[in-house]
């Protein structure tokens, strides 16, 4: 046994021994960091993407961050994640990423620099002593590639840097891994990619940005096709521009990728050859085509536009119809005064995606919102590969046009009475009609389709064009399923996983009438039943045990 100076002495080696080993551990943890992310995606850990193009870097680039010393409280944890998100990145790159910091309030180059990039200073509002205070403040980064041999310029701040690129931080925190990665591999590239719009045929066209004037935004409601909303986001990794086929030189040249966005005019012949051929050469295509016009309200009208021509080299074929389907989105409408939203089979949400291909492999859901069924025809051609991307659930209805009765023209000929050529009755577009959709599963139908032939580019087919619009949003899943092609088709795959692995939708699983009534009524009984099973079974014990005192002779 020990003395009683013996367990002292135990004691207080043991007191040592535990503030010896915190001091260690904390002098350790400042030259090694871990972080254990449980979330799905890993959404706080840099993908394999992210290492491997930071980790391959041959030139040194400056990660620029103008933050001003005092930010509001509420802003602390976002500058952490910021310092921790860099310092991870300066790690990978073993020495080609240099941080530095500046505080532009306090430093007229930093100042002008910040200007100079278009980094603005912050109005943030705080409360402070129990009063409404506004702060000016910077927080931005941008990330520079320094010149050789550059001479400084006081009077152009950027003379020292080659390429640049700006990054929003204060609105786009959560997207800082994607966009500093994209910067860093735009600016680390030795060519730029071009990404080509068709125009001439009404096309879609890009909305003006957000901070838009009142002269744009008169001119956004003259032209209502103006609502693709991502141009911005293209050209952070990507050369944009337009293409317009010209009969006397048909060839379509210098970009990689060429996107066709719902033309309401009829492709001439010569242009159909120039895309083909663009593709044979290796060029990539994505046609995102409407066979029915939305547009008309409450109605909807088979377009007259034929894409048979320009889709016959892959087998593929777009249906001049509007699938109804029983996994949908909640649309707004207005009648009167009164808005509502309401389940909308036309707006079909589409959660059956191809997991074996990068574009839709980590997307939950797509939005399509009155889009075709496309028909695949089987070929023999061994060098064709055709995959379904998108594809519908097995419930679903096909709304088409309908011949309507022709009128008898009541103006006598010498052949009596003749009969008016047939009309068609246009698609109902109304949410509150019946569809028609059966509990009787069906072979789900394509509503995107990817097709390749061997030693050719690759074609991205969709029924439908406005599923990147405004109207629908990023968390649509649409934007991000167009972007994600763009960048498989013009970069590769690498920036894929980062964009999509913080989209994230959580439908509830479809359920049939039987399994609605099981849990309704569940409801319903379930707590009454419970109720009077607890009273009855408390009044049974409650004799059991007054039957056991009387027994004791209590």
């Amino acid at each position: 046994m020990f003395s009683k100076a013996g367990a002292n002495f135990l004691r207080l080696s043991t007191v040592f021994g535990v503030l010896i080993a915190l001091i260690a551990l904390n002098v350790f943890s400042a030259f090694v960091s871990a972080r254990i992310d449980f979330t799905e995606g890993n959404i706080y850990t840099l993908s394999d993407s992210t290492e491997n193009i930071v980790g391959s870097l041959k030139d040194k680039l400056v990660l620029k961050v103008f933050l001003s010393e005092k930010l509001p409280s509420q802003a602390q944890q976002a500058q952490q994640t910021l310092k921790d998100t860099l310092e991870e990145y300066a790690a990978l790159s073993g020495g080609k990423l240099a941080v530095e910091y500046v505080d532009p309030a306090s430093d007229a180059a930093a100042k002008s620099l910040a200007d100079s990039l278009g980094i603005q200073e912050l109005s943030l509002q705080v409360i402070e002593k129990d009063q409404q205070q506004v702060l000016r403040a910077y927080f931005g980064l941008a990330v520079l590639k320094p010149k050789k041999d550059a001479k400084a310029d006081a009077s152009n701040p950027l003379a020292t840097y080659d390429k640049y690129e700006s990054i929003s931080i204060a609105k786009d925190l959560d997207k800082l891994e994607y966009n500093l990665t994209a910067a860093i591999k735009k600016l680390s590239a030795t060519d730029v990619k071009v990404v080509g719009f068709l125009t001439g045929h009404t096309e879609h066209e890009f909305a003006p940005p957000e901070e838009q004037n009142q002269f744009a935004q008169m001119m956004q409601q003259q032209n209502p096709r103006a609502d693709y909303p991502f141009r911005e986001k293209l050209e952070k990794n990507y050369q944009v521009t337009s293409v317009k086929i010209e009969e006397a030189k048909p060839e379509i040249t210098g970009i990689n990728t060429l996107v066709i966005a719902g033309p309401k005019e009829a492709l001439k012949d010569y242009e159909v050859k120039a895309i083909q051929t663009f593709i044979t050469k290796g060029g990539n295509a994505i046609f995102l085509l409407n066979q029915i016009s939305s547009e008309l309200g409450t109605q909807a009208q088979v377009l007259p536009v034929d894409y048979s021509s320009l889709l016959q080299p892959w087998g593929i074929g777009i249906e001049p119809s509007l699938v109804a389907d029983a996994s949908n989105a909640n649309a707004n409408f207005s009648q009167g005064f009164f808005s509502f939203a309401l389940p909308y089979p036309l707006w079909v949400k589409s959660t059956d995606l191809n997991r074996n291909n990068s574009i839709t492999a980590q997307l939950d859901s797509v939005i399509l919102p009155w889009t075709s069924p496309i028909t695949i025809t089987p070929s023999a051609d061994k060098d064709l590969t055709v995959e379904t991307l998108i594809s519908s659930s097995p419930h679903y209805a096909i709304l088409a046009e309908k011949d309507a009765p022709a009128p008898v023209n009541t103006e006598k000929t010498t052949e009596g009475n003749t009969i008016a050529p047939a009309k068609k009755t246009p698609i109902d577009l109304n949410p509150q009609q019946e569809f028609g959709i059966s509990d009787t599963a069906k072979p789900a139908l394509p509503l995107a389709v990817l097709a390749q032939r061997k030693g050719e580019g690759k074609v991205l087919i969709v029924g439908n064009s406005d599923f990147p619009t405004k109207t629908f949003g990023e968390d649509s899943g649409g934007q991000i399923f167009l972007l994600n092609a763009i960048d498989s088709f013009t970069l590769g795959d690498d920036l894929i996983t980062i964009r999509s692995k913080q989209m994230s939708d959580r439908p509830l699983a479809a359920i049939g009438e039987v399994s609605k009534d099981f849990i309704r009524w569940g409801n319903i009984l379930l707590m009454p039943v419970a109720f009077i099973g607890y009273g009855v079974a408390r009044k049974f014990l409650r004799n059991a045990k007054k039957k056991a005192l009387l027994a004791g002779g209590f």
